[in-house]
Formats: structure tokens, sequence, C-alpha cells
């Protein structure tokens, strides 16, 4: 049950066209009184005051308490995913004088301020709790489906299904997701949903789903509607009500008919169902898909379950794709094909509108050259006949020197290319293989597929071909990146800083030696005190988000990280409660740079925090490279930096915790080794070549890590394992391959 009957009219007034969205879901608990001039009512107009700025400074959620014992006041608040900084701001703020004008003195209320905006506060800790205080409030639009109801509860079923799981895979600062399905050429249906970032990816999909048949229950067959719970909201609607981003730049093929669909699913695959083993299997590979092609270079291969229910999928970005964008094509056409071909056991997302390849199938497909099915198109205008034969001299050249080119093993099977064949025409032109193929296979994929195009699209003025393995596509006008890829570089020029010392002639050569030295040791230390000082703003400056002054002869240009450089600071006693004012027992162990204790933070996220001893040989010197290094770093096998505290002469590191400590204990630990099993061997050393691979080739700035070691190879839960400790480590130019020290490092 979760709709009070007694209130009904008032749940019919809320018509979704017709509702004004500012009027706020406002609700006041009876679980207590107090008056206003209370120590109480002081700790929560302290704490809602806090909440406006905070909420919207910080990605749009924000917990926090204030008080003691009785007095303790816990408050939350959230804006919706696409609000902008400033609207997050004024509806967080319009909702908490809501709230005290509704809820004067009741010690735990909430709202959702028309949608965009949820304030919650109490006097008990609910972080990270499944709320379900009370029953739902919901609304629906009085208009009915008025056609093609079945039709209509499949595509339904299935954009809610895709929508719940995007959300709930969310981060810990984030669990929104909205999503549009065609419903009629001319119909589309618009998904949003949300819960407090704070909740488990169980029990966000829980109240996500709770929440759907509760509509379903109440509201089947309208045209659009809404549930608000204390944890989660959700809404539909058959007109846009959220801000649309295009999620990734498209191919501009000029003149294909855009209506030309961008998927396929194989009919004769055989069909499953949601909640199947296969099912499970295939979500279970997909969620992760987005994530694993852009952290891998454009390409991941992934396999889950056994025997029957296997499920194999494969992602690939285009070549010219960045990161982000790769991330987010893959992560649509995920969707897409979860909504076009949501009980399907194979499916592939076509590159013709969308940079990217998705293919996911209940059978092996991997590394073998498949030229069937094919799918083709091409522009409705032709080449005009009076430069047609230019055309077709540039166009045979460009496709054999293009084909050569993409099937070059160095190239990662992609290649563009351009031919002008009048003064102001040019073909531009792409091919890609998926990086699975041999490089005699690759070729004969693109070899067959530019013969589709000749039998089928000749003399066009654009045009399509893609085949299992591979995708061919030109146009008349540009449609990738063009020019070379943009790298970071640096300024690796010696500053020499000669000392040079005065000596009296007229002393002895032992007298002489003697002050020689003294005198050498006095100025080493006065230098190494001034750059340790500058080392020390350098680093304050980073933690204040300003860009720091000056480089030593070590280090990279620090103008590179840029203004907008924000890299968290945590206060010193925060961590100081975290590891029990780092007392021996949580000493987790001992390196060059200073111990490493074990923290756990007052929301029970467990932390390793690495203290800059005082008597430490690699001192600021590492400190400051750690934290710039792995700042901008960011792979499943490369330890996640959390944070970092400089006050009162304390120079800490903020890790994610690894229970499973460093792969040392398992080699050298006479008790261990039989734990490390074949399999867990091969995953470790393929996970540290891929986080090597990373750091090597494909980050953004190309590390040489100098201190690789079996400790230096922290393992987590699973065992997977995660590199640590760049204090060593070296910035180099894409194009450099070698270097000289002036120190001996590494080990």
């Amino acid at each position: 049950m979760w709709v009070k009957f007694t209130a009904l009219s008032s749940i019919l007034s809320h018509l979704l066209l017709s509702i004004s969205l500012v009027e706020a879901f406002i609700r006041c608990y009876d679980t207590g009184n107090f008056t206003i001039n209370s120590t109480y009512g002081k700790n929560r107009d302290l704490i809602l005051a806090s909440l406006p700025p905070n909420v919207s400074a910080k990605g749009g959620f924000f917990t926090a308490n204030v008080g003691q014992n009785a007095y303790k006041v816990y408050a939350l608040g959230m804006c919706r995913g696409d609000s902008s900084r400033d609207d997050c701001y004024k509806c967080v703020n319009s909702t908490i004088h809501d709230l005290k004008a509704n809820c004067p003195n009741q010690k735990e209320a909430l709202s959702w301020e028309g949608q965009p905006c949820h304030v919650h506060y109490a006097d008990r800790s609910f972080y990270g709790t499944l709320e379900e205080l009370g029953n739902p409030e919901a609304g629906y639009n009085t208009g009915d489906i008025k056609s093609n109801l079945t039709e209509f509860d499949t595509i339904w079923e299935s954009l809610m299904d895709t929508v719940v799981r995007n959300a709930s895979n969310g981060s810990s600062t984030r669990k929104y997701a909205t999503r549009e399905a065609d419903f009629t050429v001319f119909q589309k249906i618009y998904a949003l949903m949300q819960c407090t970032p704070d909740l488990s990816h169980e029990d966000c999909d829980s109240c996500l789903r709770q929440s759907v048949s509760n509509y379903e229950s109440c509201c089947h067959g309208k045209q659009g509607g809404y549930v608000t719970r204390p944890s989660c909201y959700f809404r539909w609607d058959l007109y846009p009500f959220y801000s649309i981003t295009t999620p990734s730049p498209s191919p501009d093929i000029k003149g294909i008919n855009l209506t030309y669909q961008s998927f396929r699913c194989y009919n004769d695959s055989g069909s499953f169902t949601t909640s199947s083993t296969y099912g499970k299997n295939l979500d279970h590979i997909l969620d992760s898909l987005p994530h694993n092609v852009s952290e891998n270079g454009g390409f991941y291969e992934a396999i889950g379950g056994q025997d029957s229910n296997k499920a194999y999928a494969l992602g690939m970005c285009r070549g010219d794709l960045s990161k982000g964008d790769c991330y987010r094509c893959v992560s649509s056409s995920v969707n897409d094909l979860r909504v076009k071909c949501f009980h399907w056991k194979e499916a592939v997302s076509l590159a013709v509108l969308r940079p990217c390849i998705v293919h996911y199938a209940n059978r092996t497909f991997f590394g073998n050259l498949e030229v069937e099915p094919t799918d083709a198109a091409h522009n409705n205008e032709s080449i005009k006949s009076d430069v047609l034969t230019k055309f077709e001299m540039a166009w045979d050249g460009l496709v054999v020197s293009l084909r050569r080119n993409a099937s070059n093993g160095s190239s990662k099977f992609y290649a563009t290319e351009e031919a002008k064949f009048t003064e102001s025409q040019t073909i531009y032109a792409l091919m890609q293989c998926t990086p699975d193929l041999s490089q005699e296979n690759c070729w004969t994929c693109l070899k067959r597929a530019t013969e589709t195009h000749n039998d089928c699209c000749r003399a066009k003025q654009g045009g399509f071909v893609q085949k299992p393995n591979c995708y061919f596509l030109w146009d008349l006008h540009p449609f990738y990146a063009l020019g070379p890829d943009n790298t970071f570089t640096k300024d690796e020029t010696k500053q020499n800083k000669p000392i040079w010392i005065p000596l009296g002639a007229s002393l002895s050569a032992t007298l002489g030696l003697a002050l020689f030295s003294a005198c050498g040791f006095f100025i080493w230390r006065r230098r190494n005190g001034q750059e340790d000082k500058g080392q020390e703003v350098q680093l304050l400056d980073l933690v204040m988000g300003s860009v720091p002054r000056g480089n030593s002869s070590e280090n990279f240009d620090l103008q590179n990280i840029g203004r907008s450089q924000e890299f968290p600071s945590i206060q010193l006693n925060i961590l100081q409660a975290a590891t029990n004012n780092f007392c021996d027992e949580n000493k987790l162990g001992q390196g060059g740079f200073g111990p490493v204790y074990k923290g756990t933070l007052a929301d029970g996220k467990e932390i390793a925090v690495k203290r800059l001893s005082r008597t430490s040989g690699q001192g600021l010197l590492e400190f400051k490279n750690e934290v710039m290094l792995i700042a901008k770093l960011q792979h499943r096998n490369l330890v996640r930096l959390l944070g970092c505290c400089l006050e009162k002469n304390e120079k800490l590191l903020v890790y994610e915790f690894m229970p499973n400590k460093s792969l040392d204990m398992f080699l050298f630990d006479s008790s261990l080794p039989a734990q490390l099993v074949w399999q867990k061997r091969f995953n470790i050393i393929k996970g540290t070549a891929r986080g090597i691979m990373y750091l090597h080739e494909d980050s953004r700035l190309r590390i040489i890590h100098r201190d690789l070691k079996a400790s230096n190879v922290l393992l987590d839960h699973e065992m997977n394992p995660k590199i640590s400790d760049f204090g060593m480590a070296k910035i180099f130019g894409r194009d450099q391959n070698e270097a000289n020290t002036n120190r001996v490092v590494g080990t």
C-alpha cells in the first residue's frame, strides 16, 4: 500500500500537464517537537542555513550534522541532476523557507520543492538508509494512452528498467539518469529517476523499482506521472521536462535518411527474459562496458556467466573520441540496445549515427572475421557528371591507401584520410576494425566493405558500410577530428644552480677544506629548507585551487594543471579521528616516505593514510609528485588518491583502502602463496600490465613509474591489482623514450 486513499482527491489534482511544479511536497513528521529558541531549534536553523551554498557548490548533494546528543540535527540537500548551480541554490533556499513555514517546530521534515530539489532534516541519522517514512506522494496526467497500449507497455517497461539500472549504477555523489524511447514516429516517452547518492546500488534499485510498481498499480495507461519517496524520485511524460543534452557527437552524413536504424537485433538468436540467468549475466557486463571501454583505450571485450548462460560483449569507440565522449557514446548505445532489442540474445549498434559500436551475443565472436550481416546507407545525392572522372580517380586511390593504413597494426586499426578531386571539393573517409582482428582479417573485412559500397552506392556524395568487425564511412564534409592529437607536454629544461664558496687564499689547505665543507653543508641546508618551503607553498596553492609558482628541476610544468584544478583537502582532525590519532594498532606498514595507517571515516568508509615522516629521505618532492600525478590519473588498476592534508606541519595522503594489502605479502609470506592460485596470479599480472600500459600509452600524461615492485602493487577485496606509490614517477614527452636523472631513483 502506498497511497492514503483519503487523500486521493489531492493526488488526482496533480495533473502533470497543468501541475504547478513549484508546489512543494512537504512532510512534517510527528517524531517530536521543539521550541524555536531551544538548542535543537538553533542547531536546526544553523544547519539549514549552510545547505544552499554547500549543496550548490558540491555537485548538487550535501549532508551535514551539528550539535551533540539529544540536540544533534542531521540534514541532507540534493538538487535534480540537470539543475544549474544557481538554480540549485535557489531551489534549496526556497525549500528551506517552505519547510520552516510549514513545519515550524517539528524535529523531522522533508520536502521535494516541485521535484527539482530535496531537503530532509531530522533528530536522527538517516544517511545511507533507504527511508520508508509514510506513504509516497504520487500524481498522474488525466489523459489516457489512446491506442497501441500493449505496444506502449512493452516499450515503457523496457525504458523504466533501463533508467532504473542507469540511476542505481551512479556514483556516491550522483545517482541520476534520464532516457527517452520512441513510441510512435511522432511521440517519445521521457523518463527521469534520481536517488539520494548516499544509498547503496541495491537500495537505490529497490526504491526506484518500488516507485515504478506503485505507479503501475495506480496509474496504468495514463500519459505521464510521478512518484516521490524520501530516498528517490521518479517521473515520466510524453514531452521533455528535463534538460536534454546530446550524449556524444555524431558523424554528419549529409543526405542520409536519419531515420535509418542505428542498431540490429538478431531475431534468429533466440530470446530471453530480464530475470533469466542469461539476462542477469548480460546486464552485468553491459553495466560496466562504458567504463571499461573508455578506460582501456576505446576497446574492451567482456564475458559473464557459464555454459549456455554465458554472455559476450564488445565495445569500441571511434579513434578520434575523447575518453568522456567514448563513455557517453557506449552508454547511450547500450541503453538503445536494451530498449530496442530488449529480449534478443544478440544485437549490435551501428556506427552510422553514433561514433561507437556495441555488440553482444550468447556466442563467442571475439577475434573471428565475420563479414555478414552487412548494413549500408548512402547519401541520396550523386557526384555531378562533369567531375565524376576526377572523383573516381581520387576515390580509388584514397580507398586503397586508407585500407592499408587502417589494417596496419600500429594504427589500432583506425585511419582517416582526405583527397581533393576539385579545387573546392574533398573526400573525407574513415575506416576502423575491431582490434581483436589480425592485420590480414582487418584488411579483408575493409576490402569486403568497400566492395559492398561499390555495388550499392558508388558515385554518391557520402556513404556507410558496417560489417560485424569493421566499418567504412565517408562524406564530402569533415565528420571526424582533423589534425594531430592534443598531448600534454612539459618543459624538462634543467636549471643549473651553481654553488660557489669564496675561500681565503691565505688559509692552509686543511683549514680551507674544513671551512669549505662547513660552508657547503650550511648552504645546502639553507637551500634545502628554502626549496622545501617553496614546495610547501606550491602544495598549499594546489590544495586551495590556485596555480603553484615555480618549478623544481625534477618536476613537470605545474601550469599544465590549470586554474580549475580542485584537489580535495581533508582536515587533520578528521584524519586523526579516523586513525585513532595514528595509533600503532592502525599501522599498516612503513616505507621510505613514512608510515601508512588504516582509518575509518564517520560514514564507515575505510581509507589508508600515508604520513610523511619528518626524517623521510624522500620528502616534499615525492609528496608533491604523488599529489600532482595521481590527481590526473584514473584507471581501475591504479590506486585512487582521495585527498591530502597540509596542517600543523603534517603532510598526509589519503587513499582508498586495499584490504588485501600488497602483493609482496602473498609472495614472501610462507603461509600465503597457496592462496595465489594460477587464475589469480594471471589476473594480477594482466591487471598490472594494463595499469602500466595506461601510464605509458593511454593516459593524458605519459608517465614512467620508476619504482614498480611487489610492495607497490596493492590488492583490493577481489584481489584486483592497483599500482601505488608515484613519488618517484616521471613524466615523459609523447615522443621521448629515454632520459637522464641527476640522482639514483627506483628499486
